[in-house]
Formats: structure tokens, sequence, C-alpha cells
């Protein structure tokens, strides 16, 4: 089961580290936002071997305000994750089929769902219910929901909407809105 060590809210800071760990390996799951973009995030699971003989343990130690004495491997392995990019830890190989990079908020609690996470001190959208409706461009528009989009977008193309933060969009032509559940 997934710990967190990160923010209550997952999509500021996301550190959540699997507590069935080894002494020296570390499973997490990392999330970060971009500054400079909205609805933007990394989100990678990597792996975090804090015996590696790459890894610099003083600068880590240093960069993690860590000292022998008060030595935690798991904030060891976060400042890890930290002081090196993911990719080193296997972001971009672990047999991922998105791009950790470059993702969304929504995209990134469907892929939370498939793990067992503790829920102390952690915020979960990604576990409550929620009522997703599939919406086409042309009534969106309509709605008023994407005006700039009116002239670019084709029509045929479908969105996910969450029918709890725009709850006047049933309300709309029936063949055109797919209650998804």
């Amino acid at each position: 089961m997934y710990r967190n060590y990160g923010d209550r809210n997952f999509f500021e800071v996301g550190i959540l580290v699997d507590s069935e760990h080894s002494d020296t390996e570390f499973d997490m799951l990392l999330c970060r936002p971009y500054d400079d973009c909205s609805d933007m995030y990394q989100f990678a699971h990597v792996t975090v071997d804090i015996s590696a003989s790459w890894i610099d343990r003083k600068s880590i130690m240093e960069f993690s305000g860590l000292t022998e004495e008060d030595f935690d491997p798991v904030q060891f392995a976060i400042g890890c994750t930290d002081f090196y990019s993911w990719d080193n830890f296997g972001a971009d190989s672990y047999g991922v089929t998105y791009d950790w990079r470059h993702m969304d908020r929504l995209s990134i609690e469907e892929e939370l769902r498939h793990y067992m996470i503790a829920s102390d001190n952690l915020d979960m959208p990604w576990k409550e219910p929620k009522t997703k409706v599939r919406i086409s461009c042309e009534l969106l528009i309509k709605k008023g929901f994407l005006p700039e989009l009116q002239e670019t977008m084709e029509k045929h193309i479908e969105y996910l909407i969450d029918y709890e933060e725009n709850p006047d969009i049933l309300d709309a032509d029936s063949g055109k809105v797919e209650v998804l559940a």
C-alpha cells in the first residue's frame, strides 16, 4: 500500500511511497505541477535503489538536509528523486502507456485508481464517485463552455466533463450527451 510523504494535495507535491519496500529499494508515485501551465503535470512511477553506486550520497544528504544521525532511507530516496531526474529511476520505462512529462489531472486520477493508496493525510478525489458525461464539442459550444473554440474545433470531437462541476450539461439535447457514471 502506498503512503503519503508529500502534500495533502497530491497535485501540489505528490509523493506516495509503497510501504512494502525493501531496505534499499523504494517504489514511488510522484507528481509535480508545471508553474506556467494550468492542468499540466509530471507524473511518474519510479523505483529508487539507494544503494546504487552512481548516487552521490553526500550531495543527496546535503541537498535533503539529512545527517548520518537522523538518516531516514525513505527521505533519502525522496531526496534522490528531487536531486536527479525521475527518468534516472525508470519514469520513462516503467511499462507506462503515457508521457510522464505531460499529463492532465484527469489522466493522473485515472492512473491512481489502479493503486492501493492509504488515505492518511491525503485528499483522494480520484476515489470519490463522480458522474462523467461524454459530450460533443458542438453542444459544448452551444452551451457556452468552449466559445473560444467555435471557429477552430471540429464538431465531432467529444469531451469528458465532470457532471458535478457542470450540472446543467444534462439538460441538453438527449442524443448528444452520454452518461458514463
